[in-house]
């Protein structure tokens, strides 16, 4: 479903519920706000509501040959190295933060991937089968991948004490492609009717495609998106023969994806580039000097959850489904309370 979609059946749910919503600006609603007892504010906006809103805990604006964000701070401590990054902490104003370092350049660890979506209707699509079976080829002969593979097995065997869990999630994590259909996800009576719709007439898609990119290949795509990032581009709205034969977007198999959407030839296939840099707050209560003025009045405990309490790729726990998993286990804590 649509993001927007999805909120408005939040808020539907919510109201369902009894809660009363805010509209509008929270600062112009103070006064009310302090008169609720026993109140906690959960930041789920991506830490818009921190102090430092504007910069994010990757800003890499140099002052002094330092990111500015951390002129003020303590320096970077290395707390784990691994076989593929090191893992930094380092106390910022609105709290620890912990991310990983890129051992090339000593810098944040940045991860590129490539959305897209409306290739296919659903799962007996040829294009859906022909992509399924195009990541289990190139994951068996990408050499990345698969030291990927035996990197988080190890690990995750480690921590769960279950090989075969962590082998199921780590062929998803360690995938140069992995292909979606959430219809089928719903239920059972939902997806048999979203099945029946014909392609082309779906009033949104449930289908899309995530590509795992290199930095150079991110470059590539971006300037073929016209140096748009997280924005929807038709696949009429791109120049198909520069993008096919990119030297950068032939490297891992990344091309022959794309020549897939191609030829699924619906001109309505959308590409969407996402570059961002993970991070996590171990502890998700934010200090009460790293909330803005107007949250610092109330003096109401503020938690992180979603967006605010971490970042990183979609494929390995970062999507949606993971924070209504946290909501849920959350609120799963708070009746036993």
């Amino acid at each position: 479903l649509p993001i927007a979609a999805i909120e408005t059946l939040l808020m539907l749910s919510c109201r369902d519920r009894g809660v009363k919503l805010v509209y509008g600006d929270y600062r112009d609603h103070i006064e009310t706000l302090k008169n609720v007892h026993n109140a906690i504010i959960f930041d789920a906006t991506g830490r818009r509501l921190d102090l430092a809103v504007a910069e994010s805990p990757y800003d890499r604006s140099d002052v002094g040959g330092k990111p500015r964000h951390l002129t003020n701070y303590s320096v970077p401590l290395i707390v784990e190295r691994n076989t593929a990054v090191d893992v930094a902490e380092q106390q910022t104003i609105t709290g620890l933060v912990r991310y990983p370092i890129n051992r090339a350049n000593n810098m944040p660890f940045e991860i590129h991937y490539l959305k897209i979506s409306k290739i296919w209707s659903n799962h007996n699509d040829t294009i859906y089968k022909e992509m399924k079976r195009l990541t289990r080829v190139l994951d068996s002969s990408n050499k990345a991948s698969r030291f990927c593979r035996q990197l988080c097995i190890k690990s995750g065997s480690a921590e769960s004490n279950i090989p075969e869990y962590a082998s199921d999630k780590c062929d998803k994590w360690c995938t140069i492609g992995n292909a979606y259909d959430y219809k089928y996800y719903y239920r059972s009576d939902i997806e048999l009717a979203m099945n029946r719709v014909l392609p082309g007439d779906e009033l949104f898609s449930t289908a899309l495609l995530t590509l795992a990119l290199l930095p150079k290949q991110a470059a590539a795509f971006k300037s073929l998106l016209g140096g748009k990032l997280a924005i929807d581009v038709p696949l009429r709205d791109l120049n198909v023969e520069a993008m096919l034969n990119d030297s950068e977007l032939q490297r891992n198999g990344v091309v022959a994806f794309l020549n897939l959407a191609v030829a699924a030839n619906r001109t309505d296939v959308l590409f969407s580039l996402f570059s961002y840099r993970p991070f996590i707050y171990p502890d998700p209560l934010v200090p009460a000097h790293g909330v803005g003025p107007h949250l610092s009045q109330l003096g109401f405990p503020v938690l992180r959850i979603g967006d605010s309490l971490f970042t990183g790729d979609p494929n390995t726990g970062n999507g949606l489904s993971h924070h209504v998993e946290l909501v849920r286990n959350l609120m799963g804590v708070l009746k036993k309370v």
